[in-house]
């Protein structure tokens, strides 16, 4: 039965749930393959161009739109690249399992100037109790975030609340910028 063959709501609830799964499912799997790709895909176009072609598939699902604008499309050692994609993955998957948000913005921001990248990601979702996270076990996606930010002796701020969505600042010193091809 497809939805529009029905005005029954509960009908119309289980039709809903089931398609919310199957989206679910395919963003996961998406997510999976991106990160089982990452290496290759990361090692021949870089960062920028990595997240993307991973963000277009998670847009083409419709459930969640990602804006990702970035100012240089720099190459940096793999170790970084790495490092900033698992980072930009790991909160992805955060606001798709938790959050419930329909729209997120990632910016991207190298100066070379300085050397430090500046990343921002903001969603739009249900937020959290940040307190509560940390000393808990739940907020173990986070933990390695700022595991990861640690051993590039980065810097990240966390301003979330419940019912207030989440931004995230992250500040990473750039050592090893890979020249241009």
């Amino acid at each position: 039965m497809r939805l529009a063959e029905t005005n029954d709501t509960g009908k119309v609830k289980i039709i809903t749930e089931k398609g919310n799964n199957c989206i679910e499912k395919a963003i996961q799997t998406t997510m999976e393959v991106a990160l089982g790709l990452s290496s290759i895909i990361l090692n021949n176009t870089g960062y920028v161009e990595t997240v993307l072609n991973f963000t277009q598939s998670i847009n083409d699902t419709q459930k969640l739109n990602i804006d990702f604008t970035y100012n240089s499309n720099d190459r940096f050692s793999y170790f970084l690249e790495t490092t900033l994609y698992r980072i930009t993955t790991e909160l992805i998957n955060n606001t798709v399992k938790y959050a419930k948000a329909t729209q997120v913005r990632i910016v991207f921001n190298y100066q070379k100037e300085t050397n430090l990248i500046y990343f921002t990601y903001i969603d739009n979702g249900i937020g959290f109790d940040l307190a509560n996270i940390e000393k808990g076990s739940k907020g173990l996606g986070l933990m390695h975030i700022q595991q990861r930010i640690q051993v590039t002796k980065g810097f990240m701020k966390i301003e979330t609340s419940v019912g207030n969505g989440m931004k995230v600042y992250i500040e990473l010193p750039v050592i090893d910028l890979v020249n241009e091809l």
